[in-house]
């Protein structure tokens, strides 16, 4: 069946049981048919089975520790009944893992891959079953899976260890149903008084939920803007404390008067990732960087956001922000570098990574795209001033490179070159700020984990047990950093673990 024929049947299918029916199809054929699909998904039954096992192991270790006598608990910091330090390595894998019988076991099947997959010797029917009452029912009853609450018609929820896709997903339904308890939970993560999940979202995500009218979604956004930005604070502090976006609000990108995508579509218009992108890095910023973006303009400047000021409207207000066709880079990195010597910062202190979030029109300055002569050119410039040249990500948020010019050669050092949006592009580059080269541990780091195999052994439930002591390293030079150009990144990004188990299967 091709795309256009597939998604005609999906049209023409007048129940959510017809359009299953076709997705099942479908996902036979290509279990049959299709050597890429079927390394994919065994992958994933692999993923799901791992991360199970796992999860399983911590939470014997967790129904073993509450026999423990209580005054033994709480000496070790868990008097409340039901808790224990195993709790917490627990993934989310039993939540998202398809539930025997749903709509997601229904389309692909995956309920039974992985039920024979966990219990090999079992019949199907056995096995499935064995998944659903002895995998499924007990980790998400250890997690307090919302969900399962409020299929029972149980609406007093947990708030505060609900996921953050979970609670941005279900908070009208949490406000129709508990009113006043979600009323009373939101009012106390306003005031400081308790928590909430935001850490897993994307910026563009949270963006999204602060422009509808709903003032719940609005209140909920706020809150998980905060907990999300002091998440990444204390990660990546010194990674992303001196970093500044170029931020293209031009009618291109989108209109934040629109919705953020339509119904079953995934695509997302780039205005908001770049909103999203670069209102993080305002917050992130050290002083005087911090509140701070460059206009997308053939005459660009340095601007400044209001971060006081409720999400809602920094985004309005960065939505409004002066824009033209094209950008000047080089007048850019100027205006950054006059901010230094105007300010007489300390090296430290100066910007050290520029973002360009867009959809790549860049002006050619003396008729070429930017290259080595004209990177030869600023640096010089600001290296007589005493400063490092900034690295630059662009950034062609809208994945559509058509025939816009290419800012930057592929040998061009210091310079990166990204197309379309994931949130692990983004974390790719937060890392990438780091000592290190991305992908893979320097030689520190290496050291660090050859001296926990020989120092430390783990038990079955990964606690460190100390073996042996430590002997005290002799302190290294640090290394010196290589400015990576747009063909390394690239090889460091298809080169990072992830990918160590894909192989080319045709």
């Amino acid at each position: 069946m091709t795309g256009s024929t597939f998604r005609e049947a999906m049209f023409a299918a007048n129940s959510r049981r017809g359009r299953a029916e076709i997705l099942s199809a479908r996902a036979v054929k290509a279990l049959t048919d299709d050597p890429k699909f079927q390394a994919l998904y065994l992958a994933i039954v692999d993923i799901f089975a791992t991360a199970i096992t796992a999860d399983l192991a911590r939470l014997a270790a967790h129904e073993q520790y509450l026999k423990l006598p209580q005054v033994i608990r709480k000496e070790d910091g868990y008097p409340k009944d039901g808790t224990s330090p195993h709790l917490f390595g627990m993934s989310f894998a039993a939540k998202w893992a398809p539930t025997p019988g749903k709509s997601a076991d229904k389309q692909l099947h995956l309920a039974t891959a992985l039920s024979l997959k966990l219990f090999p010797s079992e019949e199907t029917k056995w096995a499935r079953h064995k998944l659903q009452a002895h995998v499924l029912t007990p980790l998400r009853a250890a997690l307090v899976v919302p969900e399962t609450r409020m299929v029972q018609g149980e609406w007093k929820i947990d708030y505060p260890h609900v996921p953050a896709r979970a609670m941005a997903r279900h908070a009208n339904d949490f406000m129709n149903h508990d009113p006043k308890g979600f009323d009373k939970y939101i009012l106390g993560v306003e005031s400081g008084k308790t928590t909430v999940a935001g850490a897993s979202l994307d910026p563009h995500e949270i963006v999204a939920k602060v422009l509808v009218g709903d003032p719940i979604a609005k209140r909920l956004a706020n809150v998980q803007w905060t907990a999300m930005v002091d998440a990444v604070r204390s990660s990546s502090e010194r990674e992303l404390s001196n970093c500044i976006a170029i931020a293209d609000v031009s009618g291109s990108m989108g209109s934040i008067h629109y919705s953020y995508s339509t119904p079953g579509s995934k695509h997302v218009q780039p205005i908001l990732p770049c909103i999203g992108l670069t209102l993080l890095l305002t917050e992130l910023a050290r002083p005087p960087w911090n509140g701070t973006f460059i206009t997308f303009s053939s005459y660009p400047s340095i601007e400044r956001v209001d971060v006081s000021l409720p999400l809602s409207q920094r985004v309005q207000n960065l939505s409004t922000a002066d824009w033209e066709m094209s950008t000047d880079y080089f007048k850019a990195m100027k205006a950054i570098l006059q901010v230094a010597i105007n300010n007489k910062l300390d090296p430290a202190d100066m910007i050290k990574k520029i973002f360009v979030f867009s959809d790549m029109q860049f002006d050619q300055s003396g008729g070429s795209t930017y290259g080595r002569t004209e990177h030869q050119t600023i640096t010089e410039l600001f290296n007589d001033a005493g400063y490092a040249l900034p690295e630059v990500v662009y950034w062609n948020l809208n994945g559509y490179s058509g025939a816009s010019n290419k800012p930057a050669k592929a040998d061009t050092p210091g310079v990166s070159l990204v197309s379309g949006f994931s949130g692990a592009l983004m974390k790719y580059f937060i890392r990438a700020l780091g000592d290190g080269e991305e992908g893979e541990l320097d030689e520190d780091e290496e050291e660090k984990d050859d001296d926990d195999d020989e120092d430390y052994v783990m038990d079955e439930f990964g606690t460190e047990a100390s073996s042996a002591p430590k002997q005290k390293k002799e302190p290294k030079e640090p290394k010196e950093k290589k400015d990576k150009n747009p063909l390394d990144h690239l090889m460091s990004i298809i080169g990072a673990k992830w990918f160590d188990h894909c192989v080319v299967v045709d």
